[in-house]
């Protein structure tokens, strides 16, 4: 899976090095692609490799509900840590940008 996940990145970086000008929607499609197998491959491997451990003590139901859950509850963490990063940099950049206007 991984294999095919760096293909796949590969595939899409040539359909972009290999255009005449640069497309601006190919590059959105291609990046996207590419984003898309990344995530996919993670969600994969990671699910599978959690609920193996989680079997050790648990129901294989469980275990693949339990890893499954913790996935998406580490997404969403990580997604609200961006949004406080992104907020406190923003606050930051305004102030310094106050502070050097006057």
């Amino acid at each position: 899976v991984s294999l095919g996940a760096g293909m796949s990145t590969g595939i899409g970086a040539c359909l972009v090095c290999l255009t005449p000008s640069l497309n601006r929607s190919l590059l959105a499609c291609t990046l996207s692609f590419s984003a898309g197998v990344m995530i996919y491959v993670s969600l994969v491997e990671v699910i599978a490799v959690s609920s193996e451990y989680f079997a050790k003590s648990r129901s294989e139901a469980s275990a693949a509900a339990l890893a499954t859950l913790s996935f998406f509850v580490g997404a969403a963490l990580m997604a609200l840590i961006d949004n406080c990063v992104h907020r406190a940099l923003g606050a930051a950049a305004a102030a310094a940008a106050a502070a050097s206007s006057s």
